[in-house]
């Protein structure tokens, strides 16, 4: 296994890339080495805002990365590197059940084929900022919920924003947080007129209410 440290000053993060069986899979730590505590909801058992967050992983892996998203998936979301990471960061501690891997799935190929038309919407309203100035990160997290509001009508356009709101409350400054929800603000405004996006949410389909199928792999 080579490992390899990375630096992003621009975001007081630094990170592990831990190249398994020809992928890279991503530990965040903070400024100070500690790993960071990557599921800030505070349980034990995933949720979909859990699963969000490894999608945002994988995503933001893609862009570091030649592999197709089929590649990616068949390396990262399996039970050996759940099993690797979970020793540093909590949020691969639970290895998701079929449902929630299909889920995830889903988010990181629809955002790896769609990757241009929401890159496109996030240009559109990232107002006086050139595309290549935003982190990887907040794009990464920007991707995925357009991808949700556009792509995924189970979710409640509210559920996807605010979530990706708290994901990006975790990893940034405020005023990052600020520039985020007002691109999806604008962005729901405009492209999904009539959809409330400021309304407390609870998510549907909570998926620690699901138990794992028996002898799933």
């Amino acid at each position: 296994m080579l490992l390899s440290r990375l630096f992003l000053s621009n975001l007081g993060l630094s990170f592990f890339k831990e190249i398994v069986y020809n992928t890279s899979i991503i530990v965040y730590h903070d400024h100070t080495g500690a790993v960071c505590p990557c599921t800030p909801y505070g349980r034990d058992t995933m949720t979909r805002n859990n699963a969000r967050e490894l999608a945002v992983h994988l995503i933001f892996e893609l862009s570091f990365t030649d592999q197709t998203a089929e590649q990616l998936l068949s390396t990262a979301l399996t039970r050996q590197t759940f099993a690797l990471i979970g020793m540093e960061d909590p949020l691969y501690s639970e290895f998701p059940n079929a449902k929630q891997r299909d889920y995830i799935a889903q988010l990181v190929r629809g955002v790896w084929e769609h990757c241009a038309e929401l890159d496109g919407y996030i240009s559109k309203y990232a107002i006086g900022w050139n595309f290549s100035r935003i982190n990887r990160v907040v794009v990464s997290i920007m991707r995925v919920a357009m991808y949700e509001v556009l792509y995924m009508q189970d979710v409640p356009d509210a559920a996807a924003i605010n979530s990706a709101i708290e994901l990006t409350k975790h990893y940034e400054e405020p005023e990052v947080v600020s520039f985020v929800n007002g691109i999806l603000g604008s962005f729901s405004r405009q492209e999904r007129p009539g959809e409330p996006v400021n309304l407390p949410v609870r998510d549907s389909g909570l998926f620690e209410e699901e138990q794992p199928e028996a002898g799933e792999e």
